[in-house]
C-alpha cells in the first residue's frame, strides 16, 4: 500500500542534488553511481528518522479480524513502524439472515459468513439518528499504547481490557497485550496505522517523497555526504559521551537540526492529534511518543 501524499513534491532528486553541489561544493565532481548511492543514503536516513505524518497509511478496515483467543496477529506484508492501532467494533445485526438471536457460535464453520454479513448488514440506530451507533473505536483515546515488547498471555480478556500493542521485533507480528474473548455476536477487527517499508531510490529522476516544505532536510544531507566524498573536513563528526549521549559537528551538526526541525514540526502540528501517547520503543505509557 502506498502512502497518500496530499501535497506532492516538485523535485526531482537529480535536479536537487545538482543544485546542492553548485551551492555548497562545486568542486567535487562525483560519478553518476555515487551520487545514486548518495541520494539513496539521504533518502533511506530521512525517511527512517521519524515516522513523517505524510508516509502513514493504514491497513484496509476489517482486514485483521479479532480472534478468540488468540493474542498474535499477521502484520501487514509492508510494516516498518507501527504508528497506532485500535479497535473498531461493530453493533450487533438488527435484521437478515443473521439477526441478533440467530449468531451461530465462533467455531461453527458458518461463523465466517456471519463475519461477512457483519461487513455489510444493517445495524441497530446510526450516528445520524441519535441512536446506537453502527460501529465505534476502542479505545476513546483513538490508539492503544505502543511499547517495545509483550510477552506471551493467553488467558483471554475483554476487548475493553486490552490497553497495549506492540510490533515483535524481527517478526511479521503484531502482539497484543493479551489473548482476547471474542463475542460471536459481536465481532471486531484491529486497526493499524503504520509507516511501510519504501524502496530505495532507482534512478535521479524520481520524484522526491516528501513534501516541498521538507526539502532542507535533504539539501544538508546532500551536502554532508558531498564534503564526506571530498574528505572535507566540513563534513563533520558524531561523538559520543560516556553516557551515551550523540554530539554532532560541521555539516552533519545541520543536517541532524534539519531533521530535528522537521520533526518537531511535526509533532507540534498534525502528528499529535492522530498519534498515540505512548513513547515508541518504551515498556510504560509516556507523554511523549517521540524522541527527536
Amino acid at each position: 500500500m502506498a502512502p497518500a501524499q496530499s501535497i506532492p513534491s516538485t523535485y526531482a532528486w537529480g535536479p536537487l542534488f545538482d543544485m546542492q553541489r553548485r551551492l555548497g561544493a562545486a568542486s567535487v565532481s562525483t560519478t553518476a553511481n555515487d551520487q545514486l548511492q548518495i541520494v539513496r543514503s539521504v533518502s533511506e536516513h530521512a525517511y527512517s528518522y521519524f515516522p513523517w505524518s505524510f508516509t502513514l497509511v493504514q491497513s484496509p478496515l476489517g482486514s485483521i479480524q479479532a480472534q478468540n483467543m488468540v493474542q498474535d496477529y499477521l502484520a501487514p506484508d509492508d510494516l516498518y513502524r507501527l504508528t497506532r492501532a485500535w479497535f473498531y467494533v461493530r453493533t450487533q445485526v438488527s435484521s437478515g439472515a443473521y439477526a441478533t438471536g440467530t449468531v451461530p457460535p465462533y467455531d461453527d464453520p458458518s461463523y465466517a459468513a456471519y463475519q461477512a454479513a457483519v461487513i455489510s448488514a444493517n445495524y441497530v440506530g446510526s450516528e445520524a439518528s441519535g441512536g446506537t451507533p453502527i460501529a465505534y473505536i476502542w479505545p476513546p483515546s483513538g490508539s492503544l499504547n505502543i511499547v517495545k515488547r509483550l510477552a506471551p498471555r493467553l488467558y483471554p480478556v475483554s476487548y475493553p481490557s486490552v490497553r497495549s500493542v506492540t510490533q515483535q521485533p524481527n517478526q511479521k507480528i503484531i502482539r497484543l497485550d493479551s489473548a482476547v474473548a471474542v463475542s460471536s455476536s459481536q465481532p471486531f477487527s484491529l486497526e493499524l496505522e503504520y509507516q511501510p517499508f519504501r524502496s530505495p531510490i532507482n534512478a535521479m529522476t524520481e520524484m522526491c517523497w516528501f513534501p516541498d516544505a521538507y526539502v532542507s532536510m535533504a539539501q544538508e544531507g546532500i551536502l554532508y555526504y558531498l564534503y564526506r566524498y571530498n574528505n572535507d573536513p566540513r563534513a563533520g563528526q558524531a561523538s559520543y559521551s560516556s553516557s551515551g549521549d550523540v554530539a554532532y559537528s560541521g555539516q552533519l551538526a545541520t543536517w541532524m537540526a534539519a531533521l530535528r526541525s522537521a520533526a518537531i514540526a511535526e509533532r507540534e502540528g498534525t502528528v499529535d492529534t492522530i498519534s498515540p501517547v505512548s513513547s515508541l520503543g518504551s515498556d510504560s505509557y509516556s507523554e511523549n511518543w517521540w524522541t527527536v
